[in-house]
């Protein structure tokens, strides 16, 4: 969305119904808390462990460096960290503020997010039936919990950040290809990318697609549609927001589900 000067949200003909994109910068910097949780968490769990299915889908880029793969993506992170604190810094913003301020918003939403999700399907009449959520018989270990926790930032890197750009773009040229102006196909482009990049997300979460990627797959269960809801609201957070705040909100979520805050605790 870079090349679309931010002026145009406000053009008279929408009313400034499109919001201009959070800036980058600040919240990928508040995800490497949540991309070294994710790590460490993987370098105490056991090497047959889990890993999360946004990072291997990533990870499998750089099947190249073997046994490398490792440092190779951590060297990525330390890079994009590096640039997005080179471009943070031409601000006048103060990063501790910046960061402090994105990790409460992200923790404070993280909060709400089930009990709006349950509201928003008790609104809509759209309550899936049994949904079967389980949590672990036992407190998970500290490098389960940090796992779960970090991985949150890799999902929202590819399906909010990666999938509702491509798709922004894709159909935003697309309609405006068709004739339709710039800014109602900036408008129609981004309503697709937060509503693609959420069924995206549901679905990776599907048997087929899980044992694809080569992971342990989930039963097919009316969860699709709870994982759907939750991926249009963590969607709308991130274009709000930004990257940052629906990252950690992302995982509290998730750690909370493994608590056994579950769906029919909220219900």
């Amino acid at each position: 969305m870079s090349d679309w000067d931010e002026e145009e949200y406000e053009d008279e003909e929408l009313g400034g119904i499109l919001m201009p994109q959070p800036p980058l910068a600040p919240g990928f910097l508040a995800c490497l808390l949540l991309f070294f949780f994710y790590e460490f968490g993987l370098a105490l769990q056991d090497p047959e462990g889990g890993r999360n299915l946004a990072e291997l889908t990533l990870s499998r880029s750089l099947f190249l460096f073997g046994g490398a793969e490792r440092y190779v993506r951590w060297l990525l992170l330390l890079g994009a960290g590096v640039f997005a604190y080179v471009h943070f810094r031409r601000s006048e913003l103060s990063l501790r503020t910046t960061l402090l301020r994105t990790i409460g918003e992200g923790l404070l939403a993280g909060m709400l997010l089930g009990p709006f999700l349950m509201v928003l399907l008790g609104i809509f009449d759209a309550w899936p039936g049994e949904l079967e959520v389980d949590p672990m018989p036992l407190a998970p270990r500290l490098p389960t919990a940090l796992r779960i926790f970090g991985a949150a930032a890799w999902e929202e890197l590819v399906f909010r950040l990666g999938c509702h750009s491509i798709l922004f773009l894709i159909i935003g040229r697309t309609v405006q290809f068709f004739g339709v102006a710039r800014p109602l196909s900036h408008l129609i482009g981004d309503i697709g990318g937060l509503i693609g990049s959420s069924v995206i997300f549901a679905a990776f979460h599907l048997e087929n697609l899980q044992r694809w990627i080569g992971l342990e797959h989930e039963a097919p269960s009316p969860a699709f549609l709870w994982r759907l809801v939750a991926g249009l609201v963590l969607a709308g957070l991130y274009r709000w927001r930004g990257l940052g705040v629906a990252a950690w909100a992302h995982g509290l979520f998730n750690l909370g589900l493994t608590l056994g805050a579950g769906p029919g605790v909220f219900r």
